[in-house]
């Protein structure tokens, strides 16, 4: 079994499990550093978002330091390109890192 169809299995699972106890969307991100292409990237998510009903954030890829701006908007404008698949929304790193400050700080008071 394919790495990736062990993933889409094991993010199925975790999505009917969570959705059992809180009916809720799920949502994970995923990042790109250049190990495919732009296309094979956006087709590789929408077959994740597809099988397990996931909710995908795509991260710009910024802080791996392997691409360079005009790389980044490559791949951003081939996930959202994508047929029948929609991003739900892109983080940026450095707004996600200050929420997770921010998030750290609620939860720990």
């Amino acid at each position: 079994m394919s790495a990736r169809t062990e993933l889409t299995k094991y993010l199925t699972r975790q999505v009917n499990d969570l959705n059992k106890v809180m009916p809720v969307p799920i949502y994970i991100s995923s990042f790109f550093a250049g190990n495919m292409t732009p296309e094979r990237y956006a087709a590789m998510l929408e077959n994740i978002e597809a099988q397990s009903k996931v909710n995908l954030w795509i991260q710009d890829g910024r802080g791996t330091g392997k691409l360079i701006s005009a790389e980044r908007d490559l791949y951003l404008d081939a996930v959202s390109k994508c047929n029948g698949f929609k991003v739900s929304g892109y983080i940026f790193l450095k707004y996600f890192y200050k929420l997770k400050q921010i998030i750290s700080l609620l939860l720990c008071h």
